[in-house]
């Protein structure tokens, strides 16, 4: 093994198998398998398999699958090493190893902090210590803050950054904690302060921000400052926080209230939120009206509130309507058919015990690149329990990266691990994008 050829595949996984593929063997209970591509030198089996084995108890085991890739000297083995050790509670060893990862020194601080952490509360204490001369990088801030409200040390964090946010106009992860902070130790009014000085720079909104000033606002019961913020320009981001604040009290028909002028605009807003709401409440036909029209329009919410439309009519034995509504809306778009009404009229087709003409319609679709419609063509196939025709509609597709990952699961799935592996271990990255715009996963 060689560092430089591991950081390559690491990468592009040539000759590896790729993380989600790594992800159906764990689900499946494949170890045997992941143990045997590990010792193999597939790094993500290999790394899979020594955070299981160190799980069960077999630190040393998990040790000894790992101790080729770590003899190289490749910082991301190292650095697994190290996670096995602390799992294990070998703290010293791990501590140790810290400086051969190879690292940037603000990564090399927080990975010790957090074996520090793991060691106590004086290990806690030593860790913040570490971490406080880089509080307000945004790798740190967020783990020094829980740090800190661990041990009850808040008002160093008060201190630490009032006056970095403030020097500060764009988006960092230190305001929030700052926020954060000063409403844990009472001091609502300078939370609130500091976040209204921050919404907006440079011309943009940081939506976190506002979500948290909301968040704030309804903390403290100040219900009509916070629908301010929904009459504002951006208002439709926090509604759907509002309205679920809302239901959660009791309160569902204010809730649909606030949505609906944002569903029920142009262009609409908030769409599937509001439907959710509207059904929840017995309100169906209202549900359906505003999913309905919000699929006719041209726009961002259409692509949403199809599919949702087609599975609230689903669930309430409507399929035939669904069809009909999926029709008209080609039939109003003039025969500029997209995949995604493609896709929604297969799924009702489907539903519906039409699978094959499901099939049929997707894989007619001559949009590229082609894994798209091929793998929801296979999905279907598959969940009418018809796998081996699912097989091969991806295996006539299975130069596509994506496909292949599909293939590759649909194969281990059906107990042809050894087949599906293959599939996927013998691509060479440049197979990846024959027709553009299919990256790896």
């Amino acid at each position: 093994m060689d560092a430089a050829e591991l950081s390559r595949r690491l990468e592009s996984f040539d000759g590896w198998v790729p993380p989600v593929t790594v992800k159906v063997l764990i689900r499946l209970g494949l170890f045997d398998e992941l143990r045997r591509l590990g010792a193999d030198g597939d790094w993500y089996c290999a790394s899979a398999w020594a955070s299981w084995s160190a799980e069960q108890g077999g630190t040393s085991a998990a040790l000894a699958m790992l101790a080729p890739f770590r003899a190289t000297g490749w910082f991301t083995a190292v650095r697994k090493y190290v996670q096995v050790l602390a799992t294990a509670g070998r703290f010293a060893e791990a501590v140790d190893l810290v400086p051969d990862c190879g690292l940037p020194e603000v990564s090399a601080a927080v990975l010790l902090a957090e074996l520090k952490a793991a060691q106590g509360e004086a290990g806690a204490a030593e860790a913040f210590e570490l971490l406080r001369p880089y509080a307000v990088d945004w790798r740190v801030s967020r783990p020094w803050a829980a740090l800190a409200e661990r041990l009850g040390r808040d008002p160093e964090v008060v201190e630490t950054l009032t006056a970095p946010v403030a020097e500060t106009p764009h988006a960092t992860p230190a305001t929030i904690v700052l926020v954060d902070a000063l409403e844990r130790g009472g001091r609502a009014d300078e939370a609130e302060a500091v976040l209204r000085s921050h919404l907006a720079c440079e011309e943009a909104v940081h939506l976190n921000r506002i979500q948290r000033l909301l968040k704030l606002l309804l903390a403290q019961g100040r219900e009509d400052e916070a629908r301010a913020l929904i009459a504002e320009p951006y208002g439709h981001w926090v509604a759907p926080a509002f309205a679920a604040h809302l239901e959660e009290r009791g309160d569902r028909d204010a809730a649909i209230e606030m949505l609906l002028p944002f569903a029920t605009a142009d262009p609409a807003e908030n769409v599937t939120e509001c439907a959710g709401l509207l059904e929840r409440a017995g309100r169906l036909e209202e549900a359906v009206e505003i999913l309905r029209a919000a699929a006719r329009a041209e726009g961002g919410q259409a692509y949403s509130a199809l599919p949702a439309l087609c599975r609230l009519l689903r669930a309430h034995d409507r399929l035939d309507e669904a069809l009909e509504v999926v029709a008209g809306i080609v039939e109003r778009r003039a025969g500029n058919t997209t995949l995604s009404l493609v896709s929604a009229r297969a799924d009702v087709l489907a539903w519906s015990g039409e699978v094959d003409l499901a099939v049929a319609e997707l894989l007619a679709f001559p949009g590229r690149p082609r894994w798209q419609q091929t793998a929801r063509a296979a999905g279907l196939l598959a969940d009418a329990g018809r796998a081996e025709e699912a097989i091969a509609v991806l295996r006539a597709c299975d130069d596509q990266y994506r496909v292949a990952i599909d293939l590759a699961e649909l194969l281990i799935r059906e107990g042809r691990v050894a087949e599906g592996i293959a599939v996927i271990r013998n691509r060479r990255p440049e197979e990846r994008n024959p027709e553009g715009g299919d990256a790896a996963p």
